[in-house]
């Protein structure tokens, strides 16, 4: 049978998610991966550069791979994603020292998140755990915030684009940003280590 790709799959079986494991898309270099459905817990560990990033494929494991790959940072394991928002400190992979991870509630700031910023969603009845989703470009004149992911619906990314998503930016009275997500799901804000090196200067849209 001849080779697929995970767009191929998508157009010939005109399914809304691929099998588990295909890759769905990628960004900065980090492919992401299908979890086939969003409640499927594979029990099966990965590792990313020697060390630990997560259980195959949920949107945790994506954003700490996506954290070590590109910011040579890890945070701790977690039991769930909305458990990230409590996290302090994260741990530089160079040496394993701790760096700050920055807290910043939605709709709190006058910045928008930097690449490599982890948006945060509070556990809900569609997100048991929670979900987190990288950020990889924000741009205020669009009004909108591009993520990647894994597990959030594991469809492929459209194309030739290297996300898998947007969320609008609105900006209120105060002059803060807040980011809303059109299914409706709350967004708590977003954790950022500030650590985006000039290795990835550019966003490839």
């Amino acid at each position: 049978m001849p080779f697929l790709s995970a767009q191929g799959i998508a157009e010939l079986t005109g399914a809304d998610f691929v099998p588990f494991g295909t890759e769905i898309g990628r960004s900065f270099g980090v492919p992401a991966y299908s979890n086939e459905t969003s409640g499927l817990i594979s029990d099966e560990i990965n590792e990313n550069l020697g060390v630990f990033s997560g259980m195959k494929w949920q949107c945790v494991e994506y954003a700490r791979r996506f954290m070590q790959t590109v910011l040579g940072a890890t945070f701790a394991g977690v039991y769930g994603a909305q458990n990230i928002w409590f996290l302090d400190t994260a741990s530089r992979l160079e040496d394993g020292a701790s760096i700050p991870f920055a807290t910043v509630p939605n709709g709190s700031s006058d910045a928008l998140p930097e690449v490599g910023s982890l948006l945060i969603y509070p556990i809900s009845e569609n997100c048991p755990f929670g979900h987190v989703a990288v950020v990889v470009k924000a741009d205020p004149e669009s009004g909108l915030v591009y993520l990647a992911e894994q597990n959030w619906d594991s469809r492929v990314w459209p194309k030739d684009r290297s996300y898998s998503r947007t969320v609008q930016v609105e900006k209120t009275s105060r002059g803060t940003y807040f980011l809303r997500d059109e299914s409706g799901e709350q967004i708590l804000g977003w954790k950022t280590v500030g650590l985006l090196t000039s290795r990835y200067p550019k966003f490839s849209s």
